[in-house]
C-alpha cells in the first residue's frame, strides 16, 4: 500500500491536503483615539490618538487561532471628564487607547497611547497642569518597544486656545493654531488603501480664538478643532485611531475619537483566514475593523 507523503501547501487558508510550514507576518495594531475635551469655560483640548504598534518578521504556526480585539474611540465628551479610547490587542501586544482632551480650567487632558491636549490654561477657571502624556512608548515589554505615541499640547495663552492632541508621529501643538500631532505614514507597508491614504493615529485639533486659524487634526485621522463661536470640530476618522476635535464655546461637546484597526500582511498568496482579505504588490493583507479571530 503506498504511503501518503507530506508536502508544503500555500493554498488559501491551507485548504487541501498537506502540512504547511511556519511563515512570517508583519502587523500593525492601532488603538481607539480619545475624545476631544469638553469646552469648560470656552476652550477644550484635542483628543490624543490611539497608540500604534508596528512589528515585522514574526513567525506564526499554521492553523493557530489568534484573537484580535479592536478598540473603540472615546465617546463624545458631554461633561468636563473626556473619554479615553479603548485598547486594541493582538499577538500578546497591546496598543493603548488615546487620552481624552482637557476642559479649560476644569480638567486636564488625560494620559493615553498619545496624550490628550490641555484646555486653555488661563481664564476664569485658573491655570492647571493640563496636557496628557503618552503611555504607549513607555509600556514595558514589546508593546512599548514597538509602540509609538506622543504627548498632547498644553494650550496657549495668547491667543487663547486649547492644545492639540498628541499623534503617533508628533506631539500636539501648544501654540496657535493648536493643531493635532501628526500620525505615522504606514503607506509603504500597508499601501494607501488603509487609514487615510496610509496614515494612522493623528491627534485631534485643539481650539483657538476667533480670527485665528482653525486647528487642524493631525494627518492620520485626527478630527479638526474649532475657533471660538464656531462649530467646526469633527470626530476622529473610524479605523485610524485618530483623536477627536476639541469642544469650544458654541460647540460644547468634545468630538468622539476614531476606532482602531489591526492589519496583518505576509508575502505570497493567502494562507490565513479572518478579516477583510486583499492582495497587492506580492503581499496578502488581512484588515480587522472589528474584533474577530485570525487563523494562521
Amino acid at each position: 500500500m503506498p504511503r501518503l507523503g507530506l508536502r508544503g501547501n500555500n493554498s488559501a487558508g491551507g485548504f487541501g491536503f498537506g502540512v504547511r510550514a511556519p511563515y512570517n507576518i508583519d502587523y500593525l495594531i492601532v488603538a481607539g483615539g480619545g475624545s476631544g475635551g469638553y469646552e469648560g469655560s470656552n476652550y477644550g483640548g484635542g483628543g490624543g490618538a490611539g497608540g500604534l504598534i508596528w512589528k515585522t518578521s514574526n513567525t506564526i504556526i499554521p492553523n493557530t487561532v489568534n484573537s484580535i480585539v479592536i478598540g473603540g474611540g472615546g465617546a463624545a465628551a458631554t461633561s468636563p471628564t473626556s473619554n479615553i479610547g479603548s485598547d486594541s490587542t493582538a499577538f500578546s501586544l497591546t496598543a493603548k487607547g488615546g487620552g481624552g482632551g482637557g476642559a479649560q480650567g476644569v480638567a486636564p487632558g488625560s494620559d493615553g497611547g498619545s496624550g490628550g491636549g490641555g484646555g486653555f490654561p488661563g481664564g476664569s477657571g485658573g491655570a492647571i497642569p493640563n496636557n496628557g502624556d503618552a503611555t504607549q512608548p513607555t509600556q514595558g515589554g514589546d508593546s512599548g518597544t514597538y509602540g509609538f505615541g506622543n504627548n498632547g499640547g498644553s494650550g496657549n495663552d495668547d491667543p487663547n486656545g486649547g492644545g492639540g492632541g498628541g499623534g503617533s508621529g508628533a506631539v500636539g501643538q501648544s501654540d496657535t493654531p493648536c493643531n493635532g500631532g501628526a500620525g505615522k505614514d504606514m503607506s509603504g507597508f500597508v499601501t494607501t488603501s488603509y487609514g487615510v491614504s496610509g496614515w494612522f493615529a493623528g491627534g485631534g485639533g485643539g481650539s483657538n480664538q476667533s480670527g485665528y486659524p482653525t486647528p487642524a487634526g493631525g494627518q492620520g485621522g485626527g478630527g479638526s478643532g474649532s475657533v471660538f463661536n464656531a462649530t467646526s470640530s469633527t470626530a476622529g476618522t473610524v479605523n485610524t485611531g485618530g483623536g477627536g476635535g476639541a469642544g469650544v464655546s458654541a460647540q460644547t461637546t468634545g468630538q468622539a475619537g476614531g476606532s482602531g484597526v489591526v492589519i496583518i500582511r505576509y508575502s505570497g498568496g493567502q494562507q490565513g483566514t479572518g478579516g477583510i482579505v486583499t492582495s497587492s504588490g506580492g503581499y496578502t493583507y488581512h484588515a480587522f475593523t472589528s474584533s474577530a479571530n485570525f487563523t494562521a
